[in-house]
């Protein structure tokens, strides 16, 4: 019986990757909108997984260029404390690990009562989403010039309905959290692991002293 080779350990890659924003802020009675334009270059990209994986696949690297704007409008005529938040990120095309399009929409609110102040309040309600991603899963069936020893697989469009609420009582804080309160089904980032139906969680702060 032949003794097979001990399989190599991959030696110390570097990633060159290079990133340009260039952009602009309009506030006017707090009201505030940026916008900006964006490149990505990179020379390379590692397969997503642990960091003692020892496969050592790497891909090709991508160009992107696209534009990000963001938001923020108060709503006071409606009722006082309340607004509107938007985001959204837009490439010229996807990428492995990097959808076309991706945004985050809401209303937030804030604000304080009683003549101390010692009564605060905050909420908010959106939708977060992003458009199917290409995410490439590691094939040791593959050879290593086949995208890396890699397929590409597509996860579907994702998004997800959120809510916060959190109230301060002079030193005593108390929050509730909702994701997918919809209970969207099929939610994933990465191939056959769905994102949980629907998640809450809450929490108790309270300083005992100044």
């Amino acid at each position: 019986m032949e003794a097979s080779d001990p399989e190599p350990i991959p030696g110390r890659r570097l990633t060159d990757r290079t990133s340009l924003r260039i952009g602009t802020t309009f506030a006017w009675r707090g009201s505030e909108v940026s916008a900006a334009r964006v490149r990505l270059e990179t020379d390379s990209l590692p397969v997503l997984g642990l960091p003692m994986d020892r496969d050592g696949v790497v891909m090709p690297g991508i160009e992107r260029t696209g534009f990000e704007v963001t938001t923020r409008l108060p709503l006071s005529f409606l009722l006082d404390g309340l607004g509107f938040t938007g985001a959204l990120t837009q490439w010229d095309e996807g990428a492995r690990y990097l959808p076309k399009r991706a945004y985050q929409v809401g209303l937030v609110f804030h604000n304080r009562y009683l003549p101390t102040g010692n009564l605060e309040v905050w909420g908010s309600l959106g939708v977060e989403g992003r458009d199917p991603m290409l995410v490439p899963v590691g094939d040791h069936a593959l050879p290593a010039s086949a995208l890396g020893g890699t397929i590409p697989v597509t996860v579907p469009f994702l998004q997800s309905w959120y809510a916060l609420i959190q109230v301060r009582i002079i030193q005593l804080r108390v929050f509730v959290a909702w994701e997918n309160f919809t209970m969207r089904r099929n939610n994933q980032d990465f191939p056959d692991r769905t994102l949980p139906v629907f998640r809450a969680h809450y929490g108790i702060r309270w300083y005992l002293w100044n």
